[in-house]
């Protein structure tokens, strides 16, 4: 069993303070060896990129010249916990046309496999002899 000390959560949130702390003074030397710590403190990468997402992502809490490090998004998308992101009328509006198109075209070769097999069942068994089937018995109703 491991030794647990009662305190490991406090040392665990003093460790994401000073880790948020040191990305918004862009402290790179202290990061590199802060990493290490946090790791055998048992913070995985996507937490380590959380963090920093969260550190950063307040115009106000960094300085004037800060710029973000948007290598840390590429990686692996990372998603925060109350936090919606705004998208553009436009991008929206494109990614519904375009999933649109894609069902309609997926629509119509349904609709053209459906009508391939039926037309295969129809001329099943018929000749070149054979007359055409037969009309089924319609009744056209008049409501007048």
């Amino acid at each position: 069993m491991a030794n647990i000390s009662i305190f490991s959560d406090e040392w665990r949130e003093c460790l994401r303070a000073h880790y948020t702390t040191v990305v918004r003074n862009q402290d790179k030397v202290t990061e590199k060896t802060l990493r290490g710590v946090m790791h055998e403190a048992g913070f995985s990468d996507a937490e380590l990129r959380e963090l920093t997402v969260r550190a950063t992502m307040r115009v106000e809490d960094v300085d004037a010249d800060f710029v973000p490090d948007l290598q840390v998004l590429e990686a692996e998308p990372v998603v925060v916990p109350g936090i919606a992101i705004a998208v553009p009328q436009e991008v929206i509006e494109v990614a519904l046309v375009e999933e649109s198109v894609a069902l309609d075209e997926a629509n119509a070769a349904e609709i053209e496999e459906a009508e391939m097999d039926e037309r295969e069942i129809e001329t099943e068994g018929e000749g070149e002899d054979d007359p055409p089937p037969a009309a089924p018995d319609a009744t056209q109703l008049s409501l007048f």
